[in-house]
């Protein structure tokens, strides 16, 4: 007899679960009923599935966390090595500002000391010179030499003066000033300083030098530098005219002031500052501060030191800017790094292999 197939009624289809009912069911917590009650066996079974489901679901999140943690120590070690480095270029740019600021000083005293000399030795060498000025322009028939000649035997008549006491005599070394511009100075160098004394003092006598209707002024011949500082202690000896105290200049360039048996020197502000101080003259308007200490007691030294304020600032800024082109060039100049370039290079091979492995940052790093 042929066999029939099997059919289930559709009570028994409901009744009976299918193997994906039957999985899925392990992953919901069975219903709790009078015939089958859950036990303890049960519970363990229903937490090792779910310990092995977290499992696979934070598998793929710890691979990214070991990565990320391996890239953030790989950026800590290279952070750290540019902090190194950063130090050491910091410890040899002091040691380099040091050594200019030593060598800055010691040229500037060496170029104070030159520019000194210079002045000096020029002027030395134009002590045998007097400036004329104000004679006009054309007014020389044969030379210069001819000019001042008949001028000076005009004005001093007892004064003996030849050709031959005149080693040259000249206008200053200046293009032809225009009509309206004034004359240029004639120089006259004399063959003898003892002639050339005479003279002066004779000149510095008369209070009435004149070419006709002009003025004539009679000066020393001076080195711009010597003028330059004269001019700045003008106020100073301002202060001494006004008080009725005479003075001299001095070779090398010095303000003399000679009082009963005291002597009394200055080349600079701040000493002639001193100087009015011990004469017990009051301070030139010039040189006095705009907001002065009355209540400090260096009132006097402060008011020498604002003079000397803005060429230090000068100083400072070009030793900064000379600090910063050395500091751009040690850094543009890979053979003037200040720490070992094989040290480096190692660290590099070392930074480049955590980042192509980074699992193996913290061996390596260790």
């Amino acid at each position: 007899m042929p066999s029939q197939p099997q059919t289930k009624t559709i009570r028994e289809t409901e009744m009976t679960p299918t193997r994906e009912m039957a999985n899925n069911a392990k992953m919901v917590t069975p219903l709790q009923d009078d015939d089958h009650p859950i036990t303890k066996r049960d519970l363990r079974e229903m937490e090792a599935r779910l310990e092995e489901t977290l499992k696979a679901t934070m598998a793929p999140m710890q691979v990214l966390i070991n990565n990320l943690t391996s890239k953030v120590e790989a950026l800590e070690n290279k952070n750290q090595m540019h902090e190194r480095i950063i130090e050491q270029y910091r410890e040899e740019n002091a040691r380099v500002n040091k050594k200019l600021d030593e060598l800055v000083n010691q040229m500037e005293a060496e170029h104070n000391e030159m520019k000194i000399k210079q002045a000096d030795l020029e002027d030395r060498n134009r002590r045998c010179n007097i400036r004329f000025r104000n004679f006009p322009e054309k007014t020389e028939e044969k030379s210069p030499a001819d000019l001042i000649i008949r001028w000076l035997k005009n004005t001093i008549p007892s004064l003996k003066l030849e050709a031959e006491d005149l080693e040259r005599a000249h206008r200053a070394l200046k293009p032809m000033p225009k009509p309206s511009a004034p004359p240029r100075d004639i120089i006259v160098c004399f063959t003898c300083y003892q002639k050339k004394e005479e003279i002066w003092h004779q000149l510095r006598n008369s209070s009435n030098l004149r070419y006709g209707e002009t003025p004539i002024l009679a000066l020393q011949d001076l080195s711009q530098d010597t003028l330059n500082r004269r001019k700045s202690l003008r106020p100073c000896t301002q202060r001494l005219q006004q008080a009725g105290i005479k003075y001299r200049w001095g070779f090398p360039f010095r303000l003399i002031v000679t009082t009963n048996t005291t002597q009394h020197m200055a080349t600079n502000i701040p000493e002639a500052l001193q100087l009015l101080k011990n004469l017990e003259l009051d301070l030139p308007p010039e040189w006095k501060p705009t907001n002065p200490p009355s209540d400090s007691p260096n009132h006097e030294e402060t008011t020498a030191n604002n003079w000397t304020t803005v060429q230090k600032k000068k100083i400072q800024q070009k030793r900064r800017n000379n600090a910063n082109q050395y500091r751009q060039a040690s850094c543009s100049e890979p053979s003037r790094r200040p720490y070992d370039t094989r040290n480096q290079t190692k660290i590099n091979q070392t930074n480049s292999s955590q980042m192509d492995n980074p699992t193996t940052t913290t061996t390596a790093a260790e």
